[in-house]
């Protein structure tokens, strides 16, 4: 099973990844933070493609907006004799969003991944993989994970840090 528990993200003794205790979160004024992204990737179920109904039911409270997603890449030719090449597709991908569309759930055959860009601090992240965590084992009864990803992404610019320039900014 994967939890979230007092800050750790657990995966029996498949996958253990501890995360710090925070005390205490201290937001900040003018916060840098882009986007929050916990991706939690297993090895392949093919029925997660063919009708995530149930899945959805389970979050649809917190999530009730739905996307589908299926994106190919394309080679651009170097001239224009050469004939235009398909380089890569991706597997679909069921997106669900809060109405805020702050707040997005991927779900594709091979992991799911939970967004924000409206980040509230650790705990209110961590209760949301908990919550897409929890639907996910009961619905499609992961084993195990292959990788747990996570990843903040963030924007420095004048505005929130105190340097005018980006030569500043990286000396």
């Amino acid at each position: 099973t994967l939890i979230v528990a007092n800050h750790a993200l657990i995966t029996d003794e498949y996958m253990p990844l501890n995360f710090p205790h925070v005390k205490e979160h201290v937001p900040l004024k003018n916060p840098p933070l882009r986007e929050v992204i916990c991706q939690i990737r297993f090895n392949p179920i093919l029925k997660i493609a063919d009708n995530p109904s149930e899945f959805q039911e389970h979050i649809r409270s917190h999530y009730p907006l739905y996307q589908f997603e299926r994106s190919v890449t394309f080679g651009i030719p170097g001239s224009p004799q050469e004939p235009i090449r398909h380089v890569e597709s991706s597997l679909p991908t069921h997106q669900f969003l809060d109405e805020t569309q702050e707040h997005l759930v991927r779900l594709a055959q091979n992991f799911f991944a939970i967004t924000t860009t409206g980040y509230l601090g650790w705990s209110h992240f961590a209760s949301q993989i908990d919550q897409v965590t929890s639907a996910a084992i009961g619905v499609y009864n992961i084993l195990e994970s292959t990788r747990i990803g996570l990843r903040y992404i963030n924007f420095l610019n004048s505005s929130n840090t105190p340097f005018s320039s980006i030569e500043e900014l990286m000396s």
